[in-house]
């Protein structure tokens, strides 16, 4: 499979590498997304698009331009160059201002900030979910706990710690996921929470996850704070 990786995370980008070393991979700076030529160049060929969905730019008003209108012309491109399967990644940081004892899925609504780290990956997603209702194309959006390097990390482990290694795995293992061939455009869009294990976790992904949601990635992510 020919995959184009959108984003500037080295270390992420070199972990999903690790995870499908039979595929071939290309990489694309997010700050040349609003380049409709560049965009396309980039696109065309490709089977699968991974778009990290980094906040980049030099000045609020570049990084809301980037994560809208160049989210939209990467897929714009993508459907035009016949790509059936788009990842999207995206944060767990807009469910922040819940409270401390609920439990959540990726039932519940985000309810981001007017910070950008909060605002933008949702409206990246928004634009996706668009797309996957309007085109025949897969979707799906990994909504990822912070990234840390479960080896090394000092501290008390919090709630929604990832190691960035499971983050790829995340990546990896969407790139696989294709229903664009369903009438029902919910089908086509998927979301889906990656978080790692924790002894009292907040966030319920995996056996914890309410039936009757989109089949599970089978990841099995690293724990924390004793957690197995």
């Amino acid at each position: 499979m020919k995959i184009l990786i959108t984003g500037q995370d080295d270390r992420l980008i070199d972990a999903i590498w690790q995870e499908r070393p039979d595929d071939e991979f290309t990489t694309f700076g997010p700050l040349d997304l609003t380049n409709d030529s560049a965009v396309w160049e980039a696109v065309r060929g490709s089977d699968a698009v991974v778009y990290l969905s980094e906040i980049v730019g030099e000045d609020e008003g570049r990084q809301m331009d980037l994560a809208t209108r160049g989210t939209y012309m990467l897929l714009r491109a993508a459907v035009d160059a016949g790509v059936r399967r788009v990842v999207l990644g995206s944060t767990l940081t807009f469910f922040s201002d819940y409270p401390d004892d609920v439990y959540i899925t990726e039932y519940w609504r985000p309810e981001p900030t007017d910070e950008l780290d909060q605002l933008l990956p949702l409206l990246c997603e928004i634009g996706g979910r668009e797309f996957a209702r309007d085109h025949a194309i897969t979707v799906t959006v990994v909504r990822l706990g912070r990234q840390v390097d479960a080896d090394t990390v000092e501290g008390d482990p919090e709630v929604d710690w990832l190691d960035y290694r499971d983050a790829a795995r995340a990546f990896a293992v969407a790139l696989d996921r294709d229903t664009s061939d369903q009438i029902n455009w919910q089908q086509r869009f998927g979301v889906f929470h990656v978080v790692g294990h924790h002894p009292n976790p907040r966030f319920l992904v995996g056996d914890g996850r309410i039936a009757g949601l989109q089949p599970m990635l089978e990841l099995k992510p690293r724990g924390f704070g004793g957690a197995p």
